[in-house]
């Protein structure tokens, strides 16, 4: 027989369990009143018992029609719980316990306890919090430990309010409704830390943190409990560990805070792993995630980690590691694979040596979540990239097929090898099926030869076609999210050809809660995979009769296709000496690059259009007029590229209340502590500094200080004076000390590739006012712990060889040429020391053939050949040396990041002739050449490595020293 359960509650039931049903369990929702009705409708005598259950999580708000009420007296059993029954609803609380009935199968066992008489009176009892309560009161371990840290909001990411942080809360339970109760529940009483916490390493160091926080410097030393030594030594640990431990956790500067994890010291608990893993990705610099990965390898070898604390390790490590080391991220697959064979190893049964089911479960969510997250883009160079993205998911697949039984790739796993495949370029067989597309719109394929007849549609599918045919196969069915990466793949939904086009999609684009229309995402798409202006236009007007909501994702579309050039063969010029990145942009396909195409030649190629494209002007008010406002990436790309003041101002105004009104705030400049400003995201915030550096000019010669005016004269000057913009947008990166390397990139682009020439004749005092305005932006980057990436040092390497070069041509006096001359190799090698996480004792460090190896970041081309031309102007003959050992000693790695762009090899062979024409002194003239014994050493060097090409010739380097390239 059912069992049924009634709760009695007030107002209107709650969704989220009348939509409970089980075969043997039924839930009814019924009101108080009408609750002894159907007890009798039921049974005449009834079999009652009193239970308790605690109102779950998510439903603590009820509607307002009535309280919570537990059942009739009639039906209840204490004096206590009598009491309860008589208060008001505006006494109600919500985290007390209901009551409810429930009806057994024999009703000849009933015992019905009689209500209580009105003169009754019980004495108010206060309801102690049940243990499961002071439980979700105290303060989780890793919390504990950050409340204590005064700094903590500085350092570490401490999640967004309404997301749970799902190092504690299951992903796979987490369900849509379970974020929407989520989001919606009551906020629970504060979490304090408990007298009564158990004992743990975490309480230690959190009471050592704030006693030594609390106490004046040097006075007070921690005094360790008896009971916190006990535990300390049954763990391995001295009490000076500690001390380490609060270090670590409590400095600012990562590089400091990764010292814990040298080789030579104790190895720290798993909880200092996780809490620097918690760190801000803004400020995580590349060395401490070396030193962590060296230290985790190191770890691994000796214990075997728990599956959830792996799940932890492996996630946030990647998210550091696509912003800030891109190299890293097929060694974290590494790590994560070879430690999930232990665990599945030592869980297998012993009898059948298989995966047991529940931890199989779980790897098959895991591994193809994990999947997912490998293909998300990496912040820097996102396109290229994507091999070293692929690299790693190959390396979580070949796990995944090994394993007993085999892990199935789920959707979330096909989409994310999908999505990392249209990032690559196009193979041999692609590149011929992209040659036979007709000029015509749509492409479809025109024969050449006889021996083009068989070339048929399956000769057409590319990478990214078969993986979403495998996905069809598995059982997958099809979905808006498919025809768009098949658009993107080479192939529209009715199976016309399409542009084959390289493109790194955003996280949202995969994301089933990303709330995008996929609708939209589809056309936008459609947009993109085309060839000229014209035939995006045309798919753009096909999109909108199609009579769907306006989007930003469409116009963003049409919108790159305008700011973006039109591609133009190169001119083969026999004296030019670099011919290779002649034939590399000749190689080039439509879909291969952002610019566009031009116009098939013909008026019978071209695509029927009944309207004329428009401007970019044009573009902005016919999407304003649909109510439109640009958000995102689009903000960004529209400051970056449109040249109409007038028009930048009116889309600053449209979106000023965006970010909690911080694009108002800047507009007025109001910069307090408190100001939205402060809270805008950074794609807001690098959109404004764009708007300011573009329009701004240096019409006088820059100050030392940015100037600080009043409001009223900072919205006038900010409408009339180009020199206040420029002024105004250093101010904002001194005052803001934004954490986004992009926001300080582009205002070093304008500083340094000023012409400043008009303003400041003196070439001396140009050099050191440019020398002086950046040293102050660097110290202010240092400052908050904001190391240099591969663009601002390229421009800081530029910036030091034309300091030099004034300095050996007579143009500084005698202490700033000393200055310059005796403090910039010495800087230049320190920033590209950390820039590539380069061990501070290369000795120690693992060699890179060995597979197990800890890559390092390598530059592109074109920063090497700053760094190189500026070590030669400065004569740092010893740098130049010190750098071919680095780039000999993972020449592979080198080699490799040299192929991954059109024209790098090239940019790497200027790198080397540059390398030679510093040694001889042919940089500039009446400059020394290097010892002989010294150019020797690095020839020798450079003749190791064959892919390099030799030695570089003579008539190189005459070349190379007259086109003067400074770069």
């Amino acid at each position: 027989m059912p069992l049924t359960l009634w709760l009695a509650v007030g107002g209107h039931p709650c969704p989220s369990i009348a939509r409970v049903k089980r075969s043997l369990l039924f839930f009814s929702l019924l009101p108080p009143s009408a609750l002894p009705l159907h007890r009798r409708r039921c049974y005449r005598a009834t079999c009652s018992s009193q239970i308790k259950l605690s109102l779950p999580r998510g439903l603590e708000q009820l509607p307002s029609d009535g309280p919570v009420q537990s059942l009739e007296p009639a039906y209840t059993s204490t004096s206590s719980e009598r009491s309860t029954h008589q208060r008001s609803e505006e006494q109600w609380d919500p985290d007390r316990e209901i009551s409810a009935s429930v009806v057994g199968p024999d009703p000849a066992a009933a015992a019905v306890t009689p209500p209580p008489s009105q003169n009754q009176e019980s004495a108010p009892q206060r309801l102690r919090p049940s243990r499961k309560q002071q439980h979700r009161r105290r303060l989780s371990q890793p919390v504990r430990v950050l409340e204590a840290i005064r700094l903590s909001r500085l350092i570490y990411a401490l999640g967004k309010k309404g997301k749970p942080d799902l190092a504690h809360v299951s992903a796979r339970r987490f369900k849509v409704l379970d974020r929407y109760q989520y989001r919606r529940r009551r906020p629970a009483a504060r979490r304090v830390a408990s007298q009564n916490e158990p004992l743990s390493l975490h309480s230690i160091l959190a009471r050592y943190i704030e006693t030594c926080d609390s106490a004046p410097l040097g006075e007070a030393e921690y005094a360790f409990t008896p009971e916190e030594q006990a535990l300390l030594q049954s763990k391995g640990y001295q009490p000076k560990d500690v001390e380490v431990w609060a270090a670590s956790v409590t400095n600012t500067n990562p590089r400091l805070a990764a010292a814990v994890f040298r080789s030579g010291t104790s190895s720290p608990p798993m909880f200092i792993v996780l809490l620097f893993l918690r760190r801000r990705t803004s400020t995580m610099a590349v060395y401490g995630l070396r030193e962590l990965i060296r230290h985790l390898e190191t770890r691994f070898q000796s214990r075997i980690m728990s599956w959830t604390t792996l799940k932890i390790v492996v996630i946030r490590l990647l998210r550091h590691a696509r912003v800030k080391w891109p190299e890293a991220v097929p060694k974290i697959a590494a790590l994560f694979t070879s430690q999930a064979t232990k665990i599945c190893e030592a869980r297998a049964s012993s009898d059948a040596s298989r995966i047991p089911q529940v931890l199989l479960s779980d790897l098959t969510h895991f591994c193809n979540t994990f999947l997912s997250l490998l293909a998300i883009p990496a912040a820097l160079r996102p396109v290229l990239q994507s091999s070293r993205q692929q690299k790693a998911q190959f390396e979580v697949l070949n796990f995944m097929a090994q394993q007993d039984p085999p892990i199935i790739v789920t959707r979330t796993g096909f989409r994310g090898v999908a999505v990392n495949q249209l990032a690559h370029p196009k193979t041999s067989q692609e590149r011929e099926w992209a040659r036979l597309k007709g000029p015509g719109w749509p492409p479809w394929k025109e024969n050449r030869n006889a021996l083009d007849e068989d070339k048929d549609h399956e000769f057409g599918q590319s990478r990214a076609s078969s993986i979403l045919r495998r996905m069809h196969e598995a059982g997958y069915e099809g979905e808006h999210w498919v025809n768009m990466v098949q658009m993107y793949a080479g192939w529209d939904v009715d199976l016309s050809p399409s542009i084959q086009t390289r493109v790194a999609l955003p996280p949202s684009a995969f994301s089933p809660q990303s709330g995008t229309r996929p609708e939209s995402s589809l056309w936008a798409s459609r947009v993109r995979a085309t060839r000229t202006r014209r035939e995006a236009w045309a798919c753009f007007l096909a999109y909108e009769a199609s009579g769907l909501t306006p989007s930003h994702e469409v116009y963003e579309a049409m919108f790159e296709k305008h700011v973006y050039e039109e591609h133009s063969k190169p001119k083969v010029d026999s004296r030019n000496h670099n011919l290779e990145d002649s034939r590399a942009d000749r190689s080039l396909l439509p879909g291969d690059k952002k610019e566009v195409w031009p116009d098939p030649p013909g008026p019978l190629n071209l695509v029927y259009l009944r309207e004329p494209v428009p401007s970019i002007e044009q573009l902005y008010r016919r999407m304003t007029s649909k109510n439109v406002k640009p958000a995102g990436t689009l903000l960004t790309l529209l400051m970056k590229k449109t040249t109409d003041f007038s028009m930048a101002i009116d889309i600053l105004h449209s979106v000023k209340d965006k970010g909690g009104g911080g694009i108002d705030a800047l507009l007025n400049a109001s910069l307090a502590e408190d100001s939205p400003a402060r809270q805008l995201s950074d794609q807001l915030l690098v959109a404004f500094i764009h708007f300011l550096c573009r329009f701004g000019q240096y019409t006088r010669a820059p100050l030392l200080k940015p100037i600080i005016v009043s409001p009223e004269d900072h919205r006038e000057r900010l409408r009339d004076d180009r020199f206040y913009l420029v002024e105004y947008a250093r101010r904002l990166l001194l005052t803001l000390a934004p954490l986004y390397r992009p926001t300080w990139t582009v205002y070093m682009e304008k500083l340094l590739r000023s012409d400043l020439s008009d303003v400041v004749p003196s070439t001396g005092e140009r050099v050191m006012l440019q020398q002086r305005i950046l040293s102050r932006l660097l110290s202010k980057m240092q400052e908050i712990n904001l190391e240099p990436d591969d663009k601002q040092f390229q421009l800081i390497c530029s910036a030091k060889s034309f300091a030099a070069r004034a300095a050996y041509q007579g143009h500084l006096s005698n202490t700033e040429a000393t200055l310059i001359l005796s403090t910039s190799p010495r800087q230049l090698r320190t920033l590209f020391h950390d820039l590539v996480a380069a061990p501070d004792n290369p000795h120690q460090d693992t060699p890179p053939e060995q597979h197990h190896s800890i890559p390092p970041h390598i530059p592109d081309p074109a920063t090497l050949h700053a760094y190189v031309r500026a070590l030669g102007m400065l004569r740092d003959h010893e740098g130049l040396y010190s750098f071919v050992q680095w780039a000999r000693t993972y020449h592979v790695q080198v080699t490799a990041r040299a192929k991954l762009q059109h024209g790098g090899p090239a940019a790497m062979r200027r790198t080397l002739v540059a390398i030679r024409a510093a040694l001889d002194g042919a940089l500039e003239r009446g400059q020394e050449p290097a010892a002989s014994d010294l150019r020797e050493l690095v020839r020798a060097d450079v003749e190791a490595v064959l892919e390099w090409g030799g030695w570089p010739r003579d008539g190189e380097v005459d070349v190379y020293t007259k086109r003067n390239s400074w770069m």
